[in-house]
């Protein structure tokens, strides 16, 4: 599992951006007793989806998208 700042920092975008992504529905949560996370398969599900439009993407995900489609 994974939490706003977990997700932040791995996919390069601001704590901001992830908690938009959250709200709109766009990126898969639950709410626990800490706060909101998600988990790495709803991650790439985002990330294949709705994610894959994103205008400008950060560098972590540039480099990502390099490293799978080569």
């Amino acid at each position: 599992m994974l939490t706003i700042k977990e997700v932040a920092k791995l996919t390069g975008y601001s704590d901001n951006a992830v908690d938009r992504w959250i709200v709109k529905g766009s990126l898969r949560s639950v709410l626990v007793q800490t706060g909101l996370i998600t988990c790495k398969e709803w991650l790439v599900d985002f990330y294949c989806g709705e994610g894959y439009t994103i205008a400008k993407k950060s560098e972590k995900h540039i480099r990502l998208i390099k490293r799978i489609c080569g």
